[in-house]
């Protein structure tokens, strides 16, 4: 690989089960651990996510054969969605992570 490792996060998948009594929907979430380096994004990055009403968080950088289109992630004690994708080189895969601005953590499984 052509960059260096520095770090790992767990990436979660989440598959929607059905719904519970109260009508809301219920889901099961899988996750594994992959290597990656983890980077602070673009001042360009951050203000672009942030029209979109996004707060760019972080730039995770790792083989695109560790990605099997997660949404989620899970790094330091939080987790973050995936707004986007990018594939670098052929062994480097860009994914760029956010939280909700103004609306808290609400990507935790249900």
């Amino acid at each position: 690989m052509a960059y260096g490792i520095d770090t790992t996060i767990e990436l979660v998948s989440r598959k929607a089960t059905g719904r519970n009594t109260k009508g809301q929907p219920t889901y099961t979430t899988a996750s594994r651990t992959v290597y990656c380096r983890a980077e602070s994004v673009s001042r360009d990055e951050f203000f672009e996510a942030g029209q979109a009403g996004l707060q760019a968080s972080w730039l995770f950088i790792l083989n695109p054969i560790d990605y099997a289109g997660e949404l989620l992630v899970n790094y330091e004690g939080d987790t973050y969605r995936i707004y986007r994708s990018y594939r670098r080189a052929k062994d480097e895969l860009e994914l760029y992570v956010s939280k909700e601005v103004g609306h808290g953590n609400q990507f935790t499984s249900s």
